[in-house]
């Protein structure tokens, strides 16, 4: 899961400027602050967003055990110390939206909580308040809880990425007092969801139809700030893609791609739009249903009527749908057959961890021979033959992820080694290059032959934390076969 960093600062009485309301009886004389800091992430919302001027964030700070007074009157536990939005306004310090400063007790613990209230930088800058989504009483907050009542998602929703942090208690009768950095780190609530179809076949391709079910599109939660909230499944009115594919009758020319839930061809990139983590068992329940033609693919003793073809597809065994995580799907054709890949996110898009078979991965591209056909290899469709013992060049890229393995293992006849590419691993680096491999596949012309030899390359990606994925379909989607003659 994604986090980001809020920190609740000390600065001096003097250095804030901020009218100061009588709350500061039996307090010291430094004020709590609040700043937000971390990485620049690329999800729906991240660390960066965060800081847009009017980005507001909802802190609460329960203060129990204190044995003085505020604005005159004696603490009762339970109550709320702080209750406030902090607002971004260019500084690394955020001002405390009601204008009220809050210094530090010299006893009790102080227990700090906070959720996002409104993302400025939401809606193309337009931005987004936490009750466009939730409705005026869709928050709410009580003994260490935030509940999130029942809300329906899908495309057209408003897209609110609700974050909300960890908790962090600061007990004030400790010696000295820890009246230090106070780090909170928020978590993301929802998954995030593209579906794509994406014509990797040499025929132009026409969808008809394309149906989701099964996808759980209304819940409530249970923040407690400490671990995984608790889901609860509710039943929707509508489905969760209410834009549904409106293509019907355009066609997909090769290398087409479909942004389906944004009802746009060939977009720049792709949209994500949030939606309720899924559990195992919903995944397995849930379907994509697509019916499709293929240019030239006539019904049997037709030469004008397309057939129509029609497929189910289901997710991987045990898939989730895990908060804090951007889910890729991609009907992709090739063959005359359409196939369900998956790709899945961290929220920061620094790693990818791929899950079941990853497609259109934008930062790889395809395995490119060099040279001249003809002269220095022959090609038909995916076979390529060597010509007179010549090594075949070669390239391909990679730029993600960084830091990763790539690996190339042959297989076929690659007994006494007869066919070798040079280098065969490497380590993902995007700034050597831009990210491109350079490959010698060279035959072995010194041993006897009684056949021909052939042999396939499997291209393999290792992930930081040891995961390894099939790359094959990102860079050697025509799984060329390189042939050295008897």
């Amino acid at each position: 899961m994604r986090r980001f960093t809020f920190i609740a600062a000390l600065l001096p009485l003097i250095a804030l400027t901020a009218c100061m309301s009588e709350i500061h009886s039996d307090t010291t004389s430094e004020n709590i602050s609040i700043s937000a800091f971390g990485a620049e992430v690329k999800g729906l919302i991240g660390s960066a967003d965060l800081q847009t001027n009017g980005t507001k964030i909802h802190i609460v700070d329960e203060l129990s055990g204190f044995n003085g007074k505020v604005n005159g009157s004696a603490w009762n536990d339970g109550e709320l110390y702080i209750d406030d939005d902090v607002v971004y306004s260019g500084n690394t310090v955020w001002d405390f939206a009601s204008g009220t400063l809050y210094p530090w007790t010299t006893s009790g613990q102080h227990t700090f909580r906070a959720w996002l209230s409104y993302d400025a930088k939401a809606n193309d800058l337009a931005g987004l308040a936490a009750t466009d989504l939730f409705g005026a009483n869709g928050l709410s907050y009580s003994n260490g809880t935030l509940s999130v009542a029942g809300t329906e998602l899908h495309t057209g929703s408003p897209q609110f990425d609700l974050l909300y942090s960890d908790t962090q208690p600061r007990n004030m009768d400790a010696s000295p007092r820890p009246t230090g950095l106070v780090t909170m780190n928020m978590s993301h609530l929802f998954s995030a969801l593209s579906i794509v179809i994406n014509n990797s076949s040499v025929d132009r391709v026409k969808v008809t139809s394309v149906t989701t079910t099964g996808l759980q599109n209304k819940k409530s939660a249970s923040v407690s700030f400490s671990g995984t909230p608790t889901y609860t499944t509710l039943t929707p009115t509508g489905g969760f893609a209410r834009n549904a594919y409106s293509g019907s009758g355009n066609w997909l020319a090769t290398g087409a791609k479909y942004d389906l839930l944004a009802d746009a061809l060939n977009p720049a990139s792709m949209n994500y739009y949030i939606i309720w983590p899924q559990t195992a068992a919903e995944m397995a329940a849930s379907r994509i249903a697509i019916e499709y033609q293929i240019e030239g693919d006539y019904e049997e003793g037709s030469n004008s009527i397309l057939k129509t073809h029609r497929a189910s597809l289901v997710f991987p065994d045990d898939q989730e749908m895990e908060a804090g995580k951007k889910y890729q799907f991609i009907l992709t054709f090739a063959n005359k057959r359409v196939k369900l890949l998956m790709k899945v996110l961290p929220w920061d898009y620094n790693e990818f961890t791929w899950n079941y078979e990853d497609s259109t991965l934008s930062l790889c591209t395809d395995l490119t021979l060099d040279g001249t056909p003809g002269e220095d290899y022959l090609r038909d469709g995916n076979q390529v033959t060597f010509i007179g013992g010549k090594p075949i060049n070669a390239h391909f890229g990679i730029k993600t992820p960084i830091g990763g393995q790539w690996s190339i293992e042959l297989r076929g006849d690659t007994s006494d080694n007869q066919i070798t590419v040079t280098p065969n691993s490497g380590t993902v680096n995007p700034d050597v290059n831009n990210g491109r491999i350079d490959l010698v596949i060279t035959p072995n012309t010194s041993i006897e032959r009684t056949k021909d030899i052939s042999v396939t390359l499997k291209f393999w990606v290792t992930f930081l934390n040891g995961y390894t994925k099939d790359l094959n379909s990102e860079v050697n989607r025509d799984d060329l076969v390189f042939t050295l003659p008897e």
